[in-house]
C-alpha cells in the first residue's frame, strides 16, 4: 500500500489501533521516520511517545555486515554463533551503548527512556524489515513486561 506521507500513513495507522485509544498506549518510534509517525498516533490514540534505540553490531572484516545488536537497555542480541572473539563482541557493545547515550540525549534530554511494564506498547516505523535491530528491540521489550506489544 503506499501513501501520500508518513502523516496519513500515520493516520490510517492509528484507526486501525483505534481500540487502544484512550487507554494511554506508549507508542515507541524507531528514528527517525518511526517518531514522526509515533508523535501524530499518539496524538490520535491519547497515548505517550517515545524513542526506541538500538544500534548494530559490525563484523570485524566487513564493518556493513551486522552480526548483532544492543538495546539501549544494554541487551544484546546475537543471532547465531559467531567466529567473532569476546572481546570484539564487547567493545562494539560499548561504542553502540556510547552512541545510544548520545543519541538519547539528542532525542530527550531531559528524561530517561519510558518504561513500557504493564503497558500497551506500539513499536512505530515507517518500516520495519526482519533483522537484528528489530529482532533485539522486541526481546528487550517483551523482557520489560509490556500487557501487549504491537508492532505497527
Amino acid at each position: 500500500m503506499l501513501f501520500h506521507d508518513r502523516k496519513q500513513a500515520a493516520g490510517l495507522l492509528a484507526e486501525r489501533l483505534a481500540p487502544y485509544r484512550g487507554r494511554r498506549p506508549l507508542l515507541l518510534g524507531l528514528p527517525r521516520a518511526g517518531v514522526v509517525m509515533a508523535r501524530e498516533m499518539a496524538g490520535e490514540l491519547a497515548g505517550d511517545v517515545d524513542v526506541l534505540l538500538v544500534r548494530k553490531l559490525r563484523a570485524p572484516d566487513r564493518r556493513e555486515i551486522a552480526i548483532g545488536a544492543v538495546t539501549e537497555d544494554g541487551s544484546l542480541f546475537l543471532p547465531r554463533r559467531l567466529d567473532v572473539p569476546p572481546a570484539y563482541v564487547e567493545e562494539e557493545k560499548r561504542e553502540a551503548l556510547a552512541a545510544l547515550r548520545s543519541q538519547r540525549a539528542l532525542y530527550t534530554p531531559r528524561r530517561r527512556a519510558a518504561c513500557p511494564a504493564g503497558r500497551i506498547a506500539i513499536v512505530v516505523d515507517d518500516g520495519i524489515t526482519a533483522g537484528v535491530g528489530a529482532d533485539a528491540v522486541l526481546r528487550a521489550l517483551r523482557r520489560a513486561g509490556p500487557a501487549r506489544l504491537i508492532v505497527a
